[in-house]
């Protein structure tokens, strides 16, 4: 193992897994960032360290081919060029198999978790000390319960650790894992890496310079020798010190040039969809120009800014966003939050503790403007629910009609257009739902209505009622009424 040169962020990922309190670690990262093989030492250790002999561990993947012609045969490999025996064993139905280590007698059990004839059953008459799946975004939640249910095996050390794609936001992983109240939330840690963090620091001769191609992307110069990319990060005496990526630079290339909704998510490894089906309102109009990244919080910020806010009353998912305004008029969403099954009273209520606490800001401080069909739902006594919530919270929401078709192309317009240098309408790197909306999420259906998937319609929703005010109110400012002069 010590011929093993590990990134660091493979050192993170295997120091929280030996030495973190929490019982699961989530490996998100883009492709190439290394993720298979920080479970390849973990493995290594595992079946070679008397401190975790006698371990039952759970290998899994959705594929059992796959599995076996990846992390398996890798295991197996260096096993042999070390001279470590192996026993190998399978089950009568080849469904579950099984590794045994002569060294601290711990062992392996490698299996399929495939929906297909419902192979994750097979975990049923095991139990485990430690639990691998590699590629949880290609199970079902259902063959996950089943094996992480299996992670009771009596023994001094129990761990789970699960590698990912990242995915949506509406994704079972994202609910149960990444949310506040996730199920499994409270006892995981995340570690995320872009193949950006797939790398190890080198020193290089200062003549290295002279035989290296230049490449830069994204304002970064990077240094490439036989296809292997360097980035000089400091010098020591005649040398510098440098990253050296793993991953050969033609392939680092070729996904830098690949479309930006699918670089932020499989290069950067940011949640999201890399694999948009359907018809994204925005996809075209929105680029990395629209992404706001540096914001700071003080306690002054609504003096240098006016803040705005769209509402959506769903009221199974009521929806919001907020924006701020700078001098010059351009538009940033800095927040956003989607309900979950409860009222809208109950929503403002956490919105406005998320104001105070997130910024520093009361909700009078936001001007706010919602759906003008809340004028007209009685549900309250005959009170409509903007008379509700006037009352309750001493808030007006203003209103007006927003046509589908021109509030979309007052988002596409906002977009787009340059103001000093800057666009018109950015949105805070995070804010994942309104990214990954205007990303792709945001979409038509075939008929030509918005579609109403239950989650991205409610904050797009949100974004339109906000947005479309405040392009009419700049559009007007604007006009000018020439008359002739006679």
């Amino acid at each position: 193992m010590k011929d093993i040169v590990l990134t660091p962020k493979q050192n993170e990922i295997i120091n929280a897994f030996f030495n973190g309190d929490k019982l699961w670690i989530m490996s998100v990262g883009g492709k190439g960032s290394a993720k298979t093989t920080a479970t390849l030492f973990i493995l290594l250790r595992l079946m070679f360290d008397q401190e975790f002999s006698k371990s039952k561990i759970l290998v899994a993947r959705e594929s059992l081919r796959d599995l076996k012609n990846t992390l398996i045969d890798e295991f197996i490999r260096l096993c042999t060029e070390k001279g470590i025996k192996l026993g190998i064993d399978y089950d009568e139905n080849k469904q579950l198999q099984r590794i045994y280590s002569y060294v601290n007698q711990s062992e392996i059990f490698y299996l399929s978790l495939s929906d297909k004839n419902e192979q994750y059953k097979t975990v049923r008459s095991y139990e485990f000390n430690v639990v691998i799946i590699d590629e949880l975004d290609r199970i079902s939640y259902k063959a996950f319960e089943e094996a992480s249910e299996r992670l009771r095996y009596p023994h001094k050390f129990i761990r789970g650790i699960v590698n990912l794609n990242p995915v949506p936001q509406d994704h079972w992983i994202y609910e149960w894992f990444v949310k506040e109240n996730g199920k499994f939330t409270p006892f995981t840690q995340i570690i995320k890496s872009s193949v950006y963090d797939n790398f190890v620091y080198v020193e290089v001769s200062k003549d290295f310079l002279e035989k290296a191609d230049k490449y830069v992307f994204e304002d970064k110069v990077y240094y490439v020798v036989n296809n292997r990319r360097y980035e000089i990060v400091g010098e020591k005496g005649d040398k510098y010190i440098a990253k050296r990526f793993n991953p050969p630079h033609t392939y680092l290339a070729q996904m830098e040039h690949k479309p930006y909704y699918y670089r932020r998510v499989m290069l950067l490894g940011e949640w999201g969809n890399a694999y948009f089906e359907g018809n994204g309102i925005y996809t075209s109009y929105f680029s990395e120009e629209n992404i706001y990244h540096d914001f700071n919080i003080n306690s002054n910020l609504a003096f240098y800014y006016n803040f705005y806010a769209g509402i959506d009353f769903g009221f199974r998912r009521p929806a919001y966003v907020l924006l701020f305004e700078d001098e010059l008029g351009r538009l940033v969403v800095i927040d956003e939050l989607l309900g979950e099954n409860e009222p809208v009273s109950i929503f403002l209520q956490n919105v406005a503790k998320r104001l105070k606490s997130n910024f520093g800001l009361t909700i009078h401080d936001v001007e706010w403007w919602g759906d003008v069909a809340g004028n007209q739902r009685d549900q309250y006594d005959g009170i409509t629910l903007l008379k509700k919530i006037q009352d309750e919270f001493r808030l007006t929401i203003k209103t007006m009609r927003v046509p589908q078709f021109q509030s979309i192309e007052a988002i596409r317009d906002m977009l787009t257009t340059e103001i000093q240098g800057k666009k018109w309408l950015r949105v805070y790197q995070n804010c994942h739902i309104t990214l990954n909306g205007l990303l792709g999420e945001f979409q038509i259906e075939d008929n030509g209505k918005l579609l109403k998937d239950g989650y991205y319609e409610h904050i797009h929703d949100a974004l339109r009622y906000i947005c479309y005010p405040l392009y009419r109110k700049t559009k007007h400012s604007n006009l000018v009424i020439k008359t002739p002069k006679y």
